[in-house]
C-alpha cells in the first residue's frame, strides 16, 4: 500500500459527503481511506457508509470506531496505528481534495524517494449560507491563507533551513492536513498527536520540525480547506486559552539546541497571541489567574535570556507583566501589531 488517507469523523454530517466524493473521484490505486468514527451522535458515519455502498473504484475504504469521543488527535493516532500505507495523508471530514490531488502528491514523493514530508498547496473557501433567497459566503476568508510561495524549492534536505521554515510558520502552513507524511518517520520519531488539545497542529509541528530531514513541495492545489461559522477554531475561547497553556508549557520545556533560538522566538509569538486571547476574548472572571499562569509558564525564559537577544527578550517578556490597564491598551487591534513587528528583529 502506497498511501493511507486518514479522515477523523465527528459531527460532520453536512460535509462528509462532499469530503468522501472528493476521495472517490481520485484515480490512484494502491490507496486506502481510513474513516475514524470518533463517537459523534449525528449520522456522519451512516451518511458515509450509504455513500460507499455502490462505490467500485480503486480505493479501499475501512471504518474504525472509538467507543466514545476522544478528539481529533486520538482519531489521527488511531489512523496512524492502523495505516498500512508507506505515506499517510490527513484529511478533515469537512474539507476536500481537489481532482488529481493524490496523483500530484504521489508523483512528487516518487520524484524524491523516502522524503519525510510532501507539502501540498491549499485554497481556502467559505461555507455558503442562503438568506432571503440569495446565497452568500458565511464569513470572509483569505483564499491564499495557506498558499505556497512560488519561489519555494521543489525539494530540500537542508535541515537548518527546513527547521527554521517549519518553526517560523510563514513559508510552510502549520497544519498536519494536506501533507503526505512518511509513516515510518512519524512512528520512529514518536510524532503522535497530543490528545486533549485544541490547536494540536501547532503542537505537532513544533516537535516534528526538529526531526524533519527532507521536504518536497507540490505546487498544485491539492486541498480545499473550508472555513465556517461554528468551527472549532472560531469558538470556545476559554478552552483554547487552556490548550495554549499546555502547548506553551511543552514548548518551553523543549528549547534544546541547536534550534533553541528560533524555538524561543516561536514561544514568544504564540504566548503573545494567547495573551491577547486572554485579555480580549477570555473569561473576565478568570482573567487575573490566567495572566499569572502565563507569566509562570514563561519564567524559564526570564531566567535564561538568549545572549544574542538579551535586551530584546527582556523587552518582549516585560509585556506579560504589565498591569491590566496597560494590557488592555497593548492588546488593542492597532497596537498589538507593535509586538509582532518588534519580534521580527529577533535573531535566532
Amino acid at each position: 500500500m502506497r498511501l493511507s488517507i486518514i479522515i477523523p469523523v465527528y459531527l460532520v454530517a453536512p460535509y462528509i459527503e462532499r469530503c468522501l466524493a472528493s476521495v472517490m473521484q481520485q484515480e490512484e490505486s494502491d490507496v486506502e481511506c481510513l474513516l475514524i468514527d470518533d463517537g459523534g451522535r449525528d449520522n456522519s458515519i451512516k451518511v458515509a457508509k450509504q455513500l460507499l455502498v455502490d462505490y467500485t473504484g480503486p480505493i479501499t475504504f475501512r471504518f474504525l470506531t472509538h467507543p466514545s469521543n476522544r478528539g481529533l488527535s486520538a482519531a489521527r493516532n488511531t489512523g496512524i496505528e492502523a495505516a498500512t500505507g508507506a505515506y499517510v495523508l490527513f484529511l478533515d471530514g469537512d474539507d476536500a481534495l481537489t481532482p488529481g490531488a493524490l496523483t500530484a502528491l504521489l508523483n512528487t514523493a516518487t520524484a524524491h524517494p523516502d522524503v519525510d514530508i510532501v507539502q501540498g498547496n491549499t485554497t481556502v473557501e467559505a461555507e455558503y449560507i442562503t438568506l432571503e433567497g440569495s446565497t452568500a459566503p458565511a464569513i470572509k476568508v483569505d483564499k491564499h491563507q495557506y498558499s505556497l510561495d512560488v519561489n519555494l524549492p521543489d525539494f530540500t534536505n537542508q535541515q537548518s533551513w527546513l527547521i527554521k521554515a517549519l518553526l517560523e510558520r510563514k513559508l510552510i502552513p502549520v497544519t498536519s492536513w494536506n501533507k503526505l507524511i512518511r509513516r515510518t518517520w512519524l512512528v520512529d520519531n514518536n510524532l503522535w498527536f497530543k490528545e486533549g488539545l485544541f490547536h494540536e497542529d501547532e503542537h505537532w509541528t513544533f516537535f516534528a520540525a526538529s526531526q524533519a530531514s527532507s521536504l518536497a513541495f507540490c505546487k498544485d492545489i491539492t486541498y480545499v480547506h473550508y472555513i465556517r461559522e461554528g468551527s472549532i477554531m472560531r469558538l470556545q475561547a476559554d478552552k483554547s486559552i487552556l490548550s495554549w497553556f499546555d502547548i506553551i508549557n511543552d514548548m518551553v520545556t523543549h528549547l534544546e539546541e541547536p534550534e533553541a533560538g528560533i524555538k524561543r522566538k516561536v514561544v514568544l509569538e504564540v504566548s503573545f497571541c494567547n495573551l491577547v486571547r486572554i485579555v480580549v476574548k477570555g473569561s473576565k472572571q478568570d482573567l487575573t489567574e490566567r495572566l499569572a499562569e502565563q507569566r509562570s509558564l514563561l519564567q524559564p525564559l526570564q531566567t535564561t535570556l538568549n545572549p544574542r537577544n538579551k535586551w530584546l527578550e527582556r523587552w518582549l517578556l516585560s509585556w506579560f507583566s504589565a498591569p491590566l490597564w496597560l494590557l488592555n491598551i497593548l492588546c488593542r487591534p492597532k497596537i498589538k501589531g507593535l509586538y509582532l513587528r518588534t519580534l521580527n528583529f529577533y535573531k535566532p
